[in-house]
């Protein structure tokens, strides 16, 4: 076995992992226009489900870059996220729960953005 295949693999998911980490202040700028709308109580429901799929989307894609803590604090944003939307749950603690995650989510973002020389 060629032990340069090894290495070659491993520079190319350092590459990836690092292309990965430069696109994540995009989506955190994308997150934060989509609270602003929650907050000026524009298009709420269609903001907070985009807010989900950006969460699953994360949470599929960061442990496979090496992120596993921004992985689970996406899964712990999109869980939230279907708890906001179901009418059966309490809002109150949905809500909490939601903005709890959602603040998590965009800290892990920012110390991911920091640790690579980017600024927040």
């Amino acid at each position: 076995m060629d032990m340069n295949l090894g290495s070659d693999f491993a520079e190319k998911l350092r590459a990836m992992s690092a292309d990965f980490a430069a696109t994540l202040s995009d989506r955190r700028d994308h997150a934060e226009a989509l609270m602003g709308r929650i907050g000026d109580g524009r298009d709420m429901e269609d903001a907070v489900r985009e807010i989900g799929m950006l969460a699953h989307k994360l949470r599929g894609t960061a442990p496979t870059f090496g992120f596993a803590d921004l992985g689970a604090c996406a899964t712990e944003l999109e869980f939230s996220v279907q708890q906001v939307l179901d009418p059966e749950a309490a809002v109150d603690e949905s809500v909490e729960r939601f903005v709890r995650a959602y603040r998590a989510l965009i800290r892990e973002i920012e110390r991911i953005d920091a640790s690579r020389g980017g600024g927040a």
